[in-house]
């Protein structure tokens, strides 16, 4: 039959691209194809019959009957997964006479019906976004996932103003109830998908928005004037239809204004025919929503229904009660001439317009020339379309969050040094992602449900709720229960600024209770992966908001109410196309360090890239140790050796300078005791930082309190005493060894001013900065700088700050001094013999907080709404200060090689760049020019400080060149 169907279109056949229709279709004559068929085939053309792939063959095999017996036109894709979906098809399109037409519900991507599919944001958070190219970028994404899995038709956008917060179906649907805003968002969408070669469909006409009953169940009724109609409900129908939208889906609802007879639309003659037909000038599709739904199956038997539905104007049948009862009463009524042969073929005609607009004739097409499903092969587009598709989520979620303009508690979030505590109710368990950001800026205790005590209340300066809706489905639960309420009362009344970051339906709002003015409420409108990690973000000022309420809620805000925030330049996270970044180097990264750890470079690592302030790729990898142990954390913190220099030490300089600035021609005897009378009495400042005033790259002061290989009675205890530091557990030296060692140093010849790295300075430039500042350098930089910036993960001594050793990855195993496992106490031996505290080494970090010292380098010295520097304080000291003398050091920072050969960076690393590495197998680079920041944390010294292969296999530097790949 097929055959025939070829034959008759053959001469009159077109190979193109539609332009703005079928992209990629082939193309048919629809008048042969018409004159081709049979009156059988053409009433058979009429019904879209559901299509689940999730069900068996008993399923399968009646479809098939339906297409091979009765000529169905097409189907409606219902549950079941993409490949299951893609087979099924394609033996349907082989059956087929004719190709199919196939629809399916993909408001929010096939994820509406089909299982491991992309989810994407509902229409109100597309609404609250508000932007028109997002829209139509959605549309494009929409589409492609359509194509994917054999649709043609996408029953979306919803186009009904959804003015009933108390409206059962549709409610997140619809883009919100502002008729302008659901036209503007409607055509955009209609316009994306139809530029992919798609065809979209508008519902639900004459406007399902406003009502408080479920179509599905029963005949809603709608009270609206036609003015009202006119002036709200229609509004997007009209956008759609002057954009070219190719159907429109017809509602079943009792509205008296339209239809006094109580019929129900999608079965009156006067809103499809005469309103939308002849008023209006549709020539598209007009689709029944499905007639299996109560609001329009109560009204007639099978068969009747359907005949009903198209003497209204309907030109699609969806979901027909029974395909052959159906075919009976068509054939019946063409044969008394109730319904005439020239209105069938004018129907039939539309839907093969439709067909020849799309790939449905492609895809027949293939199908008959691949008879065999089993030859279907995995969509190879699949990881372009991921990419694409979590760009447009991101965006969108990203732009629709909304501040809602009640309360007055500071927001965002600048303080940093207060007690937090944060409190998931509703679906709590869907939290995970909001818990760690929330964390990521400022570590706090985390709660599931109302399980919160007074005292624990009393504790804390303010509270965080997280409030979770089922990620699944729209519909789910967004209301809080009794209990929840007695929890957001019992923290409002503290008077303590209360943050609800509302994962959920806006309309969940209204269920609050009424709160103080100490309450501020975020509106995420979805609970998902990216809505979690943005909320944080807003909440503490990484991020501006800038959504816009797309309903009304009462006292709560109006439509397009929403409080528009600054950003205080902290730490964003993101995604790598946000920063102009390819993923795909980045997904190098993963392998390379999987290799070092296999080669026995390091037990594990943790990688951090930022651009333009958005961390994009923060991992950890491997354990604490070899042989395989403890995963390495994102939270673990790593022993950052010589990266405490520019992290601790420099930035007391920096601050020094800025009140100072004849300090770095200064030299060192002007500012400390030691020197007197020693030949570095008069070593310059700018050449210490430099690495070129002729100190000694190091002294192994730990030997001084050894002798025969055993450590000296003298200098040692086995248990705590008072004028004794811990070195490690169970080793305690002598507090005056500083002394000591400040007397070798000062004695220590000198070795020319060529460039040689030292850390020797850094003993003294610690000392100095403890006299200026009157305190010690790790309390000094902690108040100044690691807790207002949220860094609690950035410290010395991590054992004495209260961390555990399951959250210190270790150092080495070390069988020349200390005869143990260093693992919570500093690698570096003059750091340890220091009580853990030096200027050089001594420091502990994790990626991420040592990223925000670093990020604020990047910021020109601001971070978080707090200036710590001048930007040309960062300038003076991250640039060159003696090139013309082959040195390439800034002061107190490392830099690129001068020329080719080793050194710290790759050679794709600009000119203006500056870092600094560790001993331990440790890496921190910054790069104004391309504004990109790359720190790679490592225990490469684990179990043998002399094992080099990190170096040797460069790795850190390797994954730095993938950073600049990923710029091109």
């Amino acid at each position: 039959m097929h055959t025939r169907f070829l034959k008759a279109i053959f001469t009159a056949s077109l190979l193109a691209v539609l332009p703005g229709k079928g992209l990629y279709a082939q193309s048919f004559n629809v008048d042969s194809a018409l004159s081709a068929m049979s009156i059988d085939e053409k009433i058979g053309q009429l019904f879209m019959v559901a299509a689940y792939s999730n069900k068996g063959e008993d399923h399968q095999a009646e479809l098939e009957k339906l297409v091979r017996q009765y000529h169905i036109g097409g189907v409606i894709t219902m549950q079941g997964g993409p490949e299951r979906q893609k087979k099924l098809l394609h033996r349907l399109q082989i059956a087929a006479a004719f190709p199919l037409l196939v629809g399916q519900d993909a408001e929010w991507g096939q994820a509406m019906r089909l299982d491991s599919t992309y989810k994407f944001p509902t229409s109100l958070t597309v609404g609250a976004a508000g932007g028109t190219m997002d829209a139509y970028d959605l549309g494009h994404a929409l589409a492609d996932e359509c194509s994917a899995v054999g649709v043609h038709m996408s029953f979306s956008p919803v186009l009904d103003v959804n003015t009933n917060p108390n409206n059962p179906i549709i409610g997140a649907r619809s883009f919100g109830s502002n008729p302008e805003l659901v036209n503007a968002l409607g055509v955009a969408i209609v316009e994306g998908i139809q530029d992919r070669g798609v065809l979209a469909c508008g519902k639900h006409f004459p406007g399902h928005g406003d009502t408080h009953q479920d179509s599905h169940k029963t005949l809603p009724k709608v009270e609206r004037t036609l003015k009202e109609l006119m002036e709200v409900e229609w509004v997007p129908f009209k956008g759609a239809i002057d954009a070219g939208v190719a159907a429109i889906m017809i509602a079943h609802l009792n509205i008296p204004s339209l239809e006094p007879s109580g019929k129900p639309t999608s079965l009156s003659h006067k809103v499809i025919q005469e309103i939308l037909r002849d008023q209006w000038g549709y020539e598209g599709i007009v689709i029944t929503d499905a007639l299996n739904m109560k609001g329009a199956a109560a009204f007639a038997p099978p068969g009747e229904l359907e005949l009903a539905a198209f003497a209204a104007g309907n030109d699609i049948l969806l979901f027909p009660m029974d395909v052959p009862k159906a075919t009976k009463a068509f054939q019946n009524a063409l044969a008394t001439d109730k319904v005439s042969i020239k209105s069938l073929d004018e129907r039939v005609r539309r839907i093969l317009v439709a067909k020849s607009n799309c790939r449905a004739y492609t895809d027949w097409l293939e199908a008959k020339k691949s008879a065999d499903p089993t030859l279907i092969t995995s969509d190879h587009g699949s990881f372009e379309r991921e990419d694409n598709n979590q760009r447009v989520s991101f965006n969108l979620i990203r732009n629709a969050a909304t501040l809602l303009e009640t309360g007055s508690a500071s927001f965002p979030i600048k303080n940093l040094e207060q007690n937090f505590l944060h409190i998931a109710i509703g679906d709590f368990e869907s939290a995970g992602t909001v818990k760690q950001y929330l964390d990521r800026y400022k570590e706090m205790p985390h709660h599931h449900g109302v399980d919160v005590d007074d005292q624990e209340m009393a504790s804390k300066d303010a509270f965080v709720v997280t409030f979770h809706q089922d990620v699944k489905n729209p519909w789910r639960r967004y209301k809080l229960e009794a209990y929840e309420k007695e929890l957001l009362d019992r923290l409002a009344a503290t008077g303590k600024p209360v943050y609800i970051l509302h994962f959920a339906n806006p309309y969940g709002v209204l269920s609050y209770p009424s709160l103080g003015e100490n309450v501020r409420v975020l509106v995420m409108y979805e609970n998902d992966e990216y809505a979690q990690l943005l909320a944080p973000q807003f909440l503490f000022g990484a991020r501006e908001t800038r959504g816009l309420l797309p309903v009304d809620l009462n006292h709560w805000g109006k439509t397009g109410d929403g409080e528009k925030t600054e950003e205080l330049l902290r730490l964003k996270y993101g995604i790598p196309f946000e920063v102009g970044l390819d993923a795909g180097p980045l997904n190098r990264i993963d392998s390379t360090v999987a290799h070092a750890i296999a080669a026995g470079a390091t037990p594990g690592a943790q990688v951090l890239v930022a651009r333009h302030g958005t961390v994009v790729y923060s991992k950890s990898f491997g354990s604490q140790t070899y042989p395989k142990s403890k995963p390495v954390e994102w939270t673990d913190l790593y022993d950052i050796a010589s990266v405490t220099k520019i992290t601790a030490t420099l930035p007391g300089i920096m601050k020094w300078y800025e009140k100072q600035p004849l300090l770095l021609k200064s030299t060192l005897g002007n500012h400390t005791d030691r020197l007197k009378g020693t030949d570095k009495e008069k070593l310059v400042f700018e050449d210490v930082l430099a690495h070129q005033s002729g100190l000694q790259s190091w002294i192994p002061f730990y030997w001084s309190t050894i002798e025969n290989d055993s450590v000296k009675s003298y200098w040692y205890t086995s248990s705590p005493v008072e004028g004794y530091n811990e070195v490690v557990q169970g080793m305690y030296l002598r507090s005056s060894i500083r002394d000591t060692m400040f007397a070798m140093l000062a004695a220590s010849p000198l070795e020319g001013t060529d460039y040689r790295y030292s850390d020797l300075g850094y003993y003294l430039f610690q000392e100095m900065l403890e006299e200026r500042f009157n305190e010690p350098l790790d309390q000094w930089v902690s108040n100044t700088f690691y807790s207002p910036m949220g860094a609690d993960r950035l410290t010395y001594n991590p054992l004495a700050a209260g961390f555990s050793k399951s959250e210190i990855v270790p150092t080495e195993v070390d069988g020349y001094w200390r005869n143990t496992t260093v693992h919570g106490t500093v690698h570096d031996m003059g750091a340890a013999m220091m009580n853990g505290v030096a200027g050089h080494a001594g420091l502990f970090a994790n990626a991420n907080d040592l990223a925000k010292m670093m990020q604020m380098y990047l910021n020109g010295g601001y971070y978080g709404g707090h200036r710590y520097f001048q930007e040309r304080t960062i300038d003076v000291f991250s640039r060159c200060a003696f090139c013309e003398l082959q040195n390439r050091r800034g002061l107190g920072f490392d830099r690129k090689q001068l020329e080719d050969g080793p050194g710290p960076s790759c050679t794709c690393a600009s000119e203006q760049s500056f870092g600094h590495t560790g001993f331990t197998g440790t890496m921190v680079w910054i790069d104004p020019k391309e504004d990109l920041l790359y720190i790679f944390l490592s225990n490469r010294t684990f179990p043998d400080a002399e094992n080099w292969k990190l170096s040797k296999l460069d790795v850190r530097t390797d994954i730095q060149e993938y950073l600049y790949d990923a710029l091109k």
